[in-house]
């Protein structure tokens, strides 16, 4: 790890900062289709 020059960090930097931002777009999206699922569940209103 310590004779990785600074290009090679910071470019596994930037592909784990995308990585990252994809996990986390794919997070929101899973918790708001849970939300909406629940929510029109208890409202009666089903699908």
């Amino acid at each position: 790890m310590l004779s990785v020059d600074k290009h090679n960090i910071q470019e596994s930097n930037r592909i784990y900062s995308k990585y990252m931002f994809v996990a986390a777009a794919m997070v929101v999206m899973l918790i708001g289709a849970i939300a909406f699922a629940t929510d029109s569940t208890f409202s009666g209103g089903g699908l």
